[in-house]
C-alpha cells in the first residue's frame, strides 16, 4: 500500500507501485446510439441573415445551419445534432430530407411579399391561391392595425391579430399557411 509520505517523497525516475484495487475511474455514461426521436428542427439561417453555426454534440461538426433535436426514452436530455447523426439516431429518419423542405420553406416565405397581390374593390390587398381567397384588412376594431383572411366556401377563418402592418399581417398568414395540420379542409 502507499501513502502519503510516498507522494511527498516521489523522486522523478522512481517508482510508486498502486494497486489496481484502490484507483476509482470514474466510468462516464455515453448516449445511446439508435432509438431517438426527432422532435423539433431548426434552422438558423431561415431569416436569410448572418447567423452563428450550430454544433453537433455527436460528432462535433460545428458548421451547422439546421439543428435537430433529439430525445431518447432511456436518455435525460435532449441531444441537438446535424442531419447525419439524426439519420443515424433515428430509425427511418431523413434529415437531409427534412433540410431541404426547411431550406425551400425559407425560399418561399421569403417571396411571400413580393408575389401579384391584388387590390379589391374595398382596397384591400389579397391573393386567390389554391382555391382560397387570402388577403389583409385594416382592422376595424383596432385602428392602425391589420388582420388576415381565408376564405373557401363556406369556410372563413380570420387572423389572431391585430398586427402593426399590411406585410407583417401578411407573414403571419403565411405562417399559419405553413404550419403542419393547419391547412383548412375543403
Amino acid at each position: 500500500m502507499f501513502d502519503l509520505q510516498d507522494w511527498i517523497n516521489y523522486q522523478p525516475g522512481s517508482q510508486i507501485v498502486v494497486p489496481e484495487a484502490s484507483i476509482a475511474v470514474p466510468v462516464e455514461r455515453q448516449p445511446p446510439d439508435l432509438g431517438w426521436t426527432c422532435i423539433d428542427v431548426e434552422d438558423l439561417g431561415a431569416d436569410g441573415s448572418d447567423y452563428i453555426p450550430g454544433v453537433c454534440e455527436k460528432c462535433g461538426n460545428d458548421v451547422l445551419r439546421f439543428l435537430h433535436t433529439l430525445e431518447h426514452p432511456d436518455w435525460p436530455e435532449q441531444m441537438v445534432v446535424g442531419c447525419i447523426c439524426a439519420s443515424r439516431m433515428c430509425e427511418g429518419y431523413d434529415g437531409r430530407g427534412r433540410e431541404t423542405e426547411l431550406k425551400n420553406l425559407a425560399i418561399r416565405r421569403s417571396r411571400w411579399l413580393t408575389r401579384n397581390w391584388r387590390e379589391s374593390r374595398k382596397g384591400n390587398e389579397f391573393l386567390n391561391l389554391k382555391g382560397y381567397n387570402l388577403g389583409v384588412f385594416p382592422d376595424s376594431r383596432h385602428p392602425g392595425k391589420w388582420n388576415w383572411w381565408i376564405i373557401k366556401g363556406n369556410y372563413k377563418r380570420y387572423g389572431d391579430g391585430p398586427y402593426p402592418s399590411s406585410d407583417y399581417a401578411k407573414m403571419r398568414l403565411f405562417d399559419y399557411l405553413t404550419k403542419p395540420a393547419s391547412t383548412p379542409s375543403a
